[in-house]
């Protein structure tokens, strides 16, 4: 009756992480799409979204810890707790990026991204979709699906450097809009730690399953 009990505040509490999870994926798609066509009502709805979502993450982070602190969890149940844990906190972190993104955004107005510069929409993209399939990986307890998802974060940084280049040749050629590239440069790097994070929440997918924390960049690369 006990473990019965118990096993149901783990469900609970990891129904919470893959709501959060959600929302905070949704809070990134409308940070881009306030980028791609500029709207200071989606950029503000972000700002707003964004305190609502961290005072969240803090709450599960709390409840985690107080079943850590108040039951005798076994090896496995100590892996989930664990990396429910730590999973929060990357999620925080991905929606500071969507904020940092919705106040370049702001900054920005009318004077979004060029045609030159839509690689930053290949690179968005992807950043959100390794979010996704890693909120997924955790929630089927599938560590191929993690790690094949982590492999994806070498195109990502392959697309911030393209990216990166491009832009700073742009400001060396065209001083008109040397602040536009400037603030563009930006989100592409806030971009570039969204998928970061979305390959350390893989890693604690394949800890979960496996019990090994492994470095999924290391491991590819061996």
């Amino acid at each position: 009756m006990l473990r019965y009990a118990f096993d149901q505040k783990l469900r609970r509490l990891q129904d919470k992480l893959l709501v959060l999870g959600s929302r905070v994926e949704e809070n990134l798609t409308t940070a881009i799409e306030a980028l791609r066509e500029p709207s200071n009502g989606q950029s503000m709805q972000v700002l707003t979204d964004f305190r609502l979502i961290t005072k969240d993450c803090t709450l599960l982070e709390s409840d985690t810890l107080a079943i850590l602190s108040t039951q005798q969890p076994m090896a496995s149940d100590l892996r989930l707790l664990a990396a429910v844990l730590e999973i929060a906190l990357e999620l925080g972190r991905i929606c500071y990026h969507s904020k940092e993104i919705a106040e370049i955004n702001l900054r920005l107005g009318d004077n979004g991204s060029p045609e030159p510069y839509f690689d930053l929409f290949r690179m968005a993209e992807l950043s959100r979709k390794m979010l996704h399939q890693a909120l997924e990986a955790f929630a089927r307890r599938d560590a191929i699906l993690a790690q094949t998802t982590s492999g994806q974060d070498k195109e990502v940084d392959k697309l911030f450097r393209e990216s990166y280049d491009r832009l700073l040749k742009t400001i060396k050629t065209d001083s008109g809009v040397v602040s536009q590239a400037i603030y563009l440069s930006q989100v592409a790097h806030q971009l570039e730690r969204v998928a970061d994070r979305a390959t350390n929440i893989c890693e604690w997918v394949v800890f979960v399953v496996t019990g090994e924390m492994v470095d999924t960049k290391i491991a590819r690369r061996g």
